[in-house]
């Protein structure tokens, strides 16, 4: 994926904001795999979704949640095969180096998951990735105003529209978790949202994240 840089000017404002989010073979980072990862460039609308082969079946009860069936991962590059498309692909030529990584309930899952991944292939996570995580950032800003954060709520609370043909699916997430953030960036902006996510860690009990 061929990347425009952008002139100085606009660069300086424009962050490189990444919205992810994935799916896995289950809840345990430690124990499971990534299977599918979808994301979305904010600087440019581009955007892909991956999947990947985890090495281990997918269990029945994951498979009807997400759908991702066995067949279809088994004839899928690893991880390791797919890392390095991927940081091309979110990459952005800017004066600001940092990628920031936007993910619901991303501290507790996603991240997780992402750098078990990194650490299984012996591989360091680029440094000028910056994980941030929506959920604390609602929590927050939308205090009292919706009985809960999960991302089908704020959904309904924003009225955020996704088509049917993908519902239920991580790509989405991505598209409903890139309105969100739109949303959010009208009740403070930008810099204040991340400020939010980054604070929100040093929060979390030792070896949450």
């Amino acid at each position: 994926m061929e990347l425009r840089s952008q002139p100085k000017n606009e660069v300086q404002i424009k962050k490189n904001i990444v919205i992810y989010d994935t799916e896995t073979t289950g809840l345990n980072p430690l124990e499971e795999k990534i299977i599918e990862i979808s994301f979305t460039k904010l600087s440019n609308n581009t955007g892909d979704t991956i999947l990947i082969n985890p090495g281990k079946k997918i269990s029945e009860v994951v498979s009807n949640i997400n759908g991702i069936k066995n067949e279809v991962v088994d004839k899928c590059k690893n991880f390791e095969k797919i890392i390095d498309d991927l940081e091309k692909d979110i990459e952005c030529k800017n004066y600001d180096d940092k990628t920031y990584l936007v993910a619901h309930n991303g501290n507790s899952f996603d991240e997780p998951f992402l750098k078990e991944e990194y650490r299984r292939i012996e591989r360091e996570v680029p440094k000028n990735y910056i994980f941030i995580d929506t959920l604390p950032i609602t929590r927050e800003l939308l205090k009292n105003k919706v009985e809960n954060h999960q991302l089908q709520t704020l959904k309904k609370y924003f009225n955020i529209e996704v088509d049917d043909s993908i519902a239920h699916t991580a790509k989405a997430d991505v598209v409903v978790l890139a309105e969100l953030w739109e949303k959010l960036k009208e009740i403070a902006n930008e810099d204040r949202l991340i400020e939010l996510s980054l604070a929100s860690k040093k929060k979390m009990p030792f070896g949450v994240h």
